[in-house]
């Protein structure tokens, strides 16, 4: 009897070993998706920065032609 009880035991640890493993894997994978979301959330928000910057500098752009249109005709006064 004795022998039953222990090699039980013995299979329930190893279950349970087998189990915490798991856990500890899923724990990991799941720590690594974050990570992914992350680093893409940031590259996305640079993107974004990105795209905001060259919109500025486009409408400055725009903006110094639009004065150098209008004062193109006219003479400078002394």
């Amino acid at each position: 009897m004795p022998c039953l009880l222990e090699g039980d035991r013995k299979h329930e640890k190893a279950g349970y070993q087998e189990k915490e493993k798991e856990k500890e894997k899923k724990k990991e994978e799941e720590e690594e998706e974050e990570e992914e979301e992350e680093e893409e959330e940031e590259e996305e928000e640079e993107e974004e920065e990105e795209e905001e910057e060259e919109e500025e500098e486009e409408e400055e752009e725009e903006e110094e032609e639009k004065i150098l249109k209008q004062n193109k005709g006219k003479l400078p006064q002394i």
